[in-house]
């Protein structure tokens, strides 16, 4: 049973809107909620965008914890929902917090069912609530808003949602669109890792490319300037050809001029 959503902003860690259900009334779990959203504020590596985690709280011995809300999150086991199955559930009461990164939004909802399969329904109840949310606000009211603004607007939204996925939590567990939630995550891991490969194949195409043409370019400019100095040189050889043949000529016309000035003499 999903007992607690928040919707919160990454970057600062500011609460958007919370609601909590009776059940969880006198218990500390918006304190909880917050340590961890600072946690991750602080550690953005933990969940990476568009990425899908699981925290579970064990309250094993509430004296031995004390008043350290952070410690006792930290002392949680922290999983992939896709490694849900493998938990070690143990005889303690359990809360499990469904994290959803989306768009510089965190989405999370707290429920206290051990089986995985509702922790999938967690999750496709927190996708119904972005789309609800980015239907209602813009990203410019989103990244700017202040601390609990949405509070008025969008409470009823989550407490629809949380009342809907609830009551039919076992029928949507079954869905063919929850099951294959994860599933769906694990293929964009795999494409996105693909894309980037193939970017990083055509990074190194276009470098080579980018060096061929780089290469191909200093040798035009040399072969252009052996041509200039090939074309200077043959206008020095023509000149210095014609320079030649004038004082050829001018020295056979001197000679020949001397030569019938004196046979007339």
């Amino acid at each position: 049973m999903i007992v607690y959503t928040v919707i919160c902003r990454a970057r600062d860690a500011a609460i958007l809107v919370e609601l909590a259900t009776e059940s969880l009334a006198g218990g500390n779990a918006p304190q909880v909620t917050t340590a961890l959203l600072e946690h991750l504020r602080d550690n953005p590596s933990v969940i990476q965008e568009g990425h899908l985690k699981t925290f579970v709280h064990r309250n094993q011995d509430d004296e031995e914890m004390g008043d350290d809300i952070f410690n006792t999150v930290m002392q949680a086991c922290t999983v992939p929902i896709s490694s849900a199955p493998d938990l070690d559930i143990g005889q303690f009461q359990e809360h499990y917090f469904h994290l959803w990164l989306d768009d510089g939004i965190y989405y999370c909802c707290l429920s206290d069912s051990p089986e995985p399969r509702h922790h999938k329904v967690a999750f496709a109840c927190m996708q119904a609530i972005c789309r609800d949310l980015k239907q209602r606000f813009s990203q410019r009211k989103l990244r700017s808003c202040n601390a609990y603004a949405l509070n008025s607007e969008f409470t009823p939204n989550l407490r629809s949602a949380m009342h809907y996925y609830n009551i039919n939590c076992d029928k949507l567990s079954q869905d063919q669109h929850v099951n294959g939630l994860l599933v769906q995550v694990e293929d964009m891991k795999v494409i996105l890792g693909r894309n980037i490969q193939l970017l990083l194949d055509r990074g190194e195409k276009v470098d080579r490319l980018l060096a061929t043409s780089d290469k191909t370019l200093a040798e035009t400019n040399v072969f252009r300037q052996r041509s200039e100095r090939v074309k200077k040189l043959k206008r020095l050889q023509k000149i210095k050809t014609y320079m030649i043949l004038g004082g050829l000529m001018l020295t056979i016309g001197i000679v020949v001029g001397y030569t019938y000035h004196n046979s007339k003499s």
